[in-house]
């Protein structure tokens, strides 16, 4: 029987043990809201296969309390220290969405961008309150000067 030397018994471990972890930090990813590309991810949370009524931030009540609901509209402000919290405006009012109950954060300034967020609606006093499961968001406009513009702001 050979004998293993405490250099390979070392590497067998270091390889055993910290390189599948490696590789799984590596595929799943730590970060929520981030790609490869560096560009804000477009999603946040799962979205489950259940059927979702659409609601109006304006139209909430108390009998939807509980059940979950989808709301599309514009962040109007977000939470400055650690991106757990937003505020929606649709064309009928504004909601705010807790992104804290799944463990969800912003990490990039959503302000001024529209997103459809999917949650269980919830009611603390008089405020309703979406507890985000899923939030889409959709790609920020590019600016570019028209085509028709010359550099100094003429046409052509």
């Amino acid at each position: 029987m050979v004998a293993r030397s405490r250099k390979s018994t070392w590497l067998g471990w270091l390889f055993g043990a910290l390189l599948p972890g490696t590789i799984t930090l590596g595929v799943i990813g730590c970060d929520s809201e981030s790609r490869s590309s560096g560009q804000p991810a477009m999603t946040l949370g799962q979205l489950s296969d259940e059927d979702v009524p659409q609601a109006a931030a304006g139209s909430l009540t108390d009998d939807l309390v509980g059940k979950t609901l989808t709301v599309d509209g514009e962040i109007v402000q977000q939470c400055p220290s650690v991106g757990c919290w937003f505020r929606l405006k649709d064309g009928t009012g504004e909601l705010f969405v807790d992104l804290n109950p799944a463990g969800l954060r912003l990490k990039d300034k959503r302000v001024g961008q529209q997103a459809r967020v999917t949650g269980r609606l919830a009611k603390i006093g008089k405020q309703f309150r979406l507890e985000a499961r899923f939030v889409e968001f959709e790609p920020k406009p590019t600016t570019s000067p028209p085509e028709s513009q010359n550099a100094r702001g003429g046409t052509p």
